[in-house]
């Protein structure tokens, strides 16, 4: 049954939603994924959009993940100030929104 849903359901919803994502950043941008999981979403970004670097981070590092995934403790961003240009959140558990204050300082003045 896994690999039925992965193929008719999964791989499905990778392909929509990164259609809607690509079109979102400016050339070049560095994204930061919050709750990056396996990283098959920001790799699949990453395949449409060549131009980008997407770096992920979470609260459990998942081996084999498909991006660069740095360990989150959840309040403090392991990377300093203005270091990326976006933040992305894709099906990350909903949490106070002041746990996400930690990401405003990540994202420098827009470039354009």
């Amino acid at each position: 049954m896994d690999g039925v849903h992965e193929r008719l359901v999964l791989e499905r919803r990778v392909r929509v939603l990164v259609a809607h994502l690509a079109a979102l950043p400016p050339d070049r941008a560095r994204i930061l994924n919050v709750g990056a999981g396996d990283g098959k979403v920001a790799a699949a970004l990453m395949a449409e959009r060549r131009d980008v670097e997407v770096t992920g981070i979470d609260t459990l590092v998942r081996p084999g993940a498909r991006i660069s995934v740095q360990p989150f403790d959840g309040t403090t961003i392991p990377f300093s100030d203005s270091s990326f240009d976006a933040v992305m959140f894709v099906d990350v558990l909903p949490t106070p929104p002041t746990r996400w204050s930690c990401c405003a300082r990540l994202v420098g003045s827009p470039r354009r």
